[in-house]
């Protein structure tokens, strides 16, 4: 076992079941402890889990799939497209790591060229995906459409969602709206043909993060009572700002990865010797008031301060609450006494 606290909070017990982070997760031992340990200590399942087959494909794959499906009430798959996408597009020398918004036309031209010219190895990863609906039909809830858009052009993501639907039924498979030749006139035609009940909007990557334009789809979507997901959200401030039902991110890492914590109100700071020097929202750096904030913040989640400057997993685990307690009165009326969080 993973180093974990020993007990939970209470308030943790009463969260939502039907919250609206799913946990993109990745399949390996100390995920499955975290995740495992909050169940027994909560008596709930997380309300909702991502996975992607694309780390599922080896020999202990059925048996995580089935492991993960027991700790959840609700279980997202998506294909990994983009994490297969990022093995074709730096053998082809292509290492663009800038928000896709910020692209030039060229190299967003680059990027579709080397996609079209692997063509063959993402028409075997589609199949692979299908096959893959088909033998776990059973375990997943939903399943995220191969948005292809951006590196193989919307003929292609036409056609692999056409082969979606071949096996499975259009209720659970979530199309995803991409700007990538797609419009708003588009988005109105899906919403208003009477097929779909949930539908899934890019991430915030591709928009810098445009809150108005996100509402603008979500209402109309909402109009239909279609509920909407968006991918890949990476802050608890945009979930505040946007009137989503559901959103994917893997956000919560960052606090073993960059000794980063999660506040409530969406903000976050850091934690830890690593950053001490560079970082005025480093909790060494913070004023009297704010470090007491934090830690009041901090000891109602069950940790001290010490703790989690210490423990990649305790981190992660501290951010897991913060999102599941997003709606928790009391942890808010604490965030709110201080300015900073």
């Amino acid at each position: 076992m993973v180093d974990l606290p020993g007990a939970i909070p209470p308030f943790v017990k009463d969260y939502d079941p039907a919250g609206r982070l799913v946990f993109a997760m990745t399949p390996n031992k100390n995920f499955f402890d975290m995740f495992e340990w909050v169940v027994e200590k909560t008596g709930h399942k997380i309300p909702n889990i991502l996975v992607s087959m694309y780390y599922l494909r080896g020999k202990s794959g059925s048996e995580n799939l089935a492991r993960i499906r027991k700790m959840c009430d609700r279980l997202f798959v998506d294909s990994g497209v983009f994490s297969f996408r990022s093995k074709i597009l730096t053998a082809a020398g292509i290492h663009f790591r800038a928000a896709y918004w910020t692209l030039t036309d060229a190299e967003r031209q680059k990027i579709l060229d080397a996609g079209s010219s692997n063509r063959e190895e993402f028409d075997a990863f589609a199949a692979e995906y299908c096959e893959f609906l088909k033998k776990y039909d059973d375990q997943f809830d939903v399943a995220i459409d191969l948005d292809v858009e951006q590196f193989l052009g919307l003929d292609v993501a036409e056609l692999y969602y056409t082969k979606l639907l071949e096996v499975a039924p259009v209720s659970k498979i979530m199309r995803v709206w991409h700007s990538h030749g797609r419009d708003w006139k588009d988005w109105q035609e899906w919403c208003s043909s009477g097929q779909y009940s949930w539908l899934a909007l890019e991430g915030p990557d591709q928009h810098n993060r445009e809150v108005d334009m996100y509402n603008r789809f979500i209402d109309y979507a909402h109009r239909y009572n279609i509920k909407v997901h968006i991918l890949a959200v990476t802050t608890l401030q945009f979930m505040g700002q946007v009137i989503l039902d559901t959103c994917d991110s893997s956000t919560y890492t960052v606090g073993g990865r960059f000794a980063r914590l999660l506040m409530p109100s969406g903000r976050d700071i850091l934690i830890g010797k690593r950053y001490k020097a560079y970082y005025k929202n480093h909790f060494d750096n913070l004023s009297k008031v704010e470090q007491d904030g934090a830690a009041e913040i901090m000891t109602y989640l069950g940790f001290t301060p010490d703790e989690l400057s210490d423990s990649h997993n305790k981190r992660c685990l501290f951010n897991i609450l913060v999102f599941l307690m997003y709606y928790d009165k009391e942890c808010a009326r604490m965030a709110s006494k201080v300015a900073l969080f």
